[in-house]
């Protein structure tokens, strides 16, 4: 039989067990029960206190439980790193919830790629509107300013083409060019009686200075007219014509 360790239960109704060498236990020993004196005050007249017997219960020996295991008896030793050998599925700590992802389903990154593809047309389209919006609209403003300009240079032309038109008929420029055949005559009529000492020289120098001022003034009127708009008319007085000279012809001979 082993011995039991001083701090081991004692079954009931037994006396605790001494150790050699210790102090006595402070409870005092089993037997009849004393009365027990009330420290209040009972109502009534005081009764005597009756004492129980006290019954003793028969001593039962209790089986002693051994708190370690009994020698000899090998437990069996659980390892908590896996075997050396091939790689194994899962490893041997916990995993967090939602690893390893599920594989993705081919539909979804179909999905996803042709929404990216999406949103990068819209952001493609989005740029080229406001890019090419306000293009259009300054070449819009400024097709219609040509055309406007156009037309203005147009109806100016026809204002201008009109107005040269009845300046050109306001010079009355045949009426200029008569006048300057008349002035050549009455050179040549005044060179005629000079020469045969009818005329003095001061009236043929009048005459002559007479027609080449008329000549003068036919050429400046007649410069602003562009060239198709004399038909018959000269752009300038012929000084090499007899009929429109002068008396040049007749005072280089003197």
């Amino acid at each position: 039989m082993h011995p039991q360790p001083p701090d081991a239960p004692v079954p009931p109704g037994s006396a605790p067990h001494q150790v050699p060498g210790a102090a006595p236990a402070p409870f005092p020993p089993t037997g009849p029960a004393q009365p027990v004196a009330s420290q209040f005050p009972l109502a009534g007249p005081a009764q005597p206190a009756t004492a129980q017997p006290a019954t003793a219960q028969p001593a039962t020996a209790q089986p002693a439980t051994a708190q370690f295991p009994p020698a000899g008896s090998a437990q069996p030793v659980t390892s908590q790193f896996p075997p050396a050998g091939p790689a194994i599925s899962a490893p041997p700590y916990p995993m967090a919830p939602g690893y390893p992802p599920a594989p993705r389903q081919p539909g979804r990154r179909a999905a996803l790629v042709l929404a990216v593809v999406a949103a990068v047309s819209l952001i493609a389209l989005g740029v080229t509107l406001a890019i090419g919006l306000p293009a259009r609209s300054h070449l819009h403003r400024d097709i219609s300013d040509r055309q406007a300009r156009r037309d203005a240079d147009v109806r100016s032309s026809a204002v201008a083409a009109t107005k040269l038109q009845d300046d050109f008929h306001a010079a009355n420029l045949q009426v200029q060019l008569q006048h300057v055949e008349d002035l050549d005559k009455a050179v040549e009529s005044a060179m005629g009686g000079w020469l045969d000492g009818t005329t003095r020289f001061g009236v043929l120098d009048k005459a002559v200075n007479d027609c080449d001022d008329a000549v003068a003034d036919y050429d400046r009127v007649a410069a602003p007219f562009p060239d198709e708009m004399f038909g018959a008319l000269p752009k300038r007085i012929n000084l090499s014509n007899p009929e429109t000279d002068c008396g040049r012809a007749r005072t280089n001979s003197i």
